[in-house]
C-alpha cells in the first residue's frame, strides 16, 4: 500500500474528556500531542466551551498540556461569529451569558470584531419599564435608542427572568422597541452553545444555554405567535466544522477555501450527541473518532444513537489509529 503524506490528513480535537478532566492532563495526551506536533501534522482545537476568548484558552491548556498552543488553532463555540461582525456593523449587538473574560461577554463579542456592543442587562437597566416588578436601587442608565442588529447568547444566561422578557421583546421587535417587527424577524439571533444541560460537581445535570434558548422559544410564539429564527455555531451545528476546515485549509494549502484533494479529517471526540453527531454529518470526508476517557465511558462497542465510524480507548490511541488508517510510519 502506498504511503500517504502527513499532510494529506488533519487533526480536529475536543478538549474537555480527550486532553484533560477540568486542570488535569488525561494520561497519554501529552505525549500524544507533542508527537502530532512533531510531525507538523493540520490540526486544531475545538470546544463548546464559551466563557473566554481564543487566546486565554489557548494560554491555559498551554499550561496544562505544557505544550504551546497557538490561540489560531482554537476555536471556541462563538468564534465562527467572526464572520457576521461586518456584516452586523454599527448595529447594536445584545450579548448574554456567564462569562470569564475580564471585560464579560461584551469583551468577548469585541475580540471578534463586533463594534458595538452591550449586555442584555444593561440594556434592560436603560429600559427598566421591561421589568416592572425588579427594582434597581442606586441604579440609573440612559435610555438606549441604537438600531439593534443582533442578539448574541453565548453562554448559559444568569438572570433567566430578564433575559427571557427583554429578548421576547427585543426580537418581536424591528430593532427599536415598541416597532413591531413585522411578518418576518428583523433582528438576528445567534446560538454559540446550544448544550441543553451540562455536569457540574457532584449534582444532577444544570440546566445550559440549549435549554435557555427552548423557553425563549416557547415564550416568543406565545407572544408573537410565530416561530423564532437563529443561528447555532457550536458543536454539532455545520457551521463549527466549516469553520474548521477554512482554518485546517489555511494550515494546509494557504487558503481557507481549498482543502487538499483527497484530505481526510478526523475528529476525536468523547461525547457522541456532540463531537460524533457533528463530524458524522459534516461530510464523507470527515472520520469521528470515539474515546473512552469522557462523556462516552460505556462498556458497550459504540454509541447506538450517535455511533462513531472508530471507537478506541484514548487519544494516543486515536492517533495511533490515524497513522495505520494513514499508513504513516511512527
Amino acid at each position: 500500500m502506498a504511503k500517504r503524506k502527513a499532510g494529506s490528513y488533519a487533526v480536529v480535537f475536543d478538549i474537555d474528556g480527550v486532553l484533560v478532566h477540568g486542570p488535569k492532563p488525561i494520561p497519554g495526551a501529552k505525549e500524544a500531542l507533542n508527537g502530532l506536533m512533531s510531525k507538523s501534522i493540520p490540526h486544531v482545537f475545538v470546544t463548546n466551551n464559551g466563557m473566554v476568548d481564543e487566546s486565554a484558552k489557548a494560554e491555559s491548556l498551554s499550561k496544562i498540556l505544557t505544550e504551546p498552543i497557538d490561540p489560531k488553532r482554537m476555536q471556541l463555540c462563538q468564534t465562527p461569529l467572526r464572520e457576521q461582525a461586518d456584516e452586523i456593523g454599527d448595529d447594536l449587538v445584545l450579548v448574554t451569558g456567564y462569562s470569564m473574560h475580564p471585560d464579560g461577554a461584551e469583551g468577548v463579542l469585541r475580540g471578534l470584531g463586533f463594534k458595538n456592543v452591550m449586555s442584555s442587562t444593561d440594556y434592560a437597566a436603560g429600559h427598566p419599564h421591561l421589568l416592572p416588578n425588579k427594582k434597581r436601587p442606586g441604579e440609573t442608565r440612559p435610555a438606549v435608542h441604537a438600531q439593534v442588529g443582533a442578539v448574541v447568547i453565548l453562554e448559559t444566561p444568569v438572570d433567566w427572568h430578564e433575559d427571557l422578557q427583554v429578548l421576547v421583546d427585543v426580537l418581536g421587535s424591528s430593532g427599536r422597541l415598541g416597532e413591531p417587527a413585522g411578518s418576518t424577524q428583523k433582528v438576528k439571533l445567534f446560538v454559540c452553545n446550544f448544550d441543553f444541560t451540562y455536569a457540574w460537581a457532584n449534582v444532577a445535570p444544570r440546566f445550559g444555554p440549549g435549554a435557555f434558548v427552548r423557553c425563549l422559544e416557547t415564550l416568543f410564539y406565545q407572544l408573537h405567535a410565530k416561530n423564532l429564527e437563529y443561528i447555532c455555531y457550536g458543536k454539532p451545528h455545520s457551521p463549527a466544522y466549516r469553520y474548521a476546515e477554512r482554518t485546517l485549509a489555511i494550515q494546509m494549502t494557504g487558503q481557507p477555501a481549498k482543502l487538499p484533494s483527497g484530505c481526510t479529517i478526523y475528529a476525536i471526540g468523547d461525547n457522541p450527541t456532540s463531537d460524533i453527531r457533528g463530524a458524522n454529518a459534516a461530510g464523507a470526508h470527515w472520520k469521528s473518532i470515539l474515546v473512552r476517557t469522557g462523556v462516552f465511558d460505556s462498556e458497550a462497542a459504540n454509541d447506538e444513537q450517535d455511533p462513531a465510524d472508530h471507537v478506541v480507548e484514548n487519544v494516543d490511541a486515536a492517533l495511533h489509529l490515524i497513522s495505520k488508517l494513514e499508513n504513516i510510519e511512527e
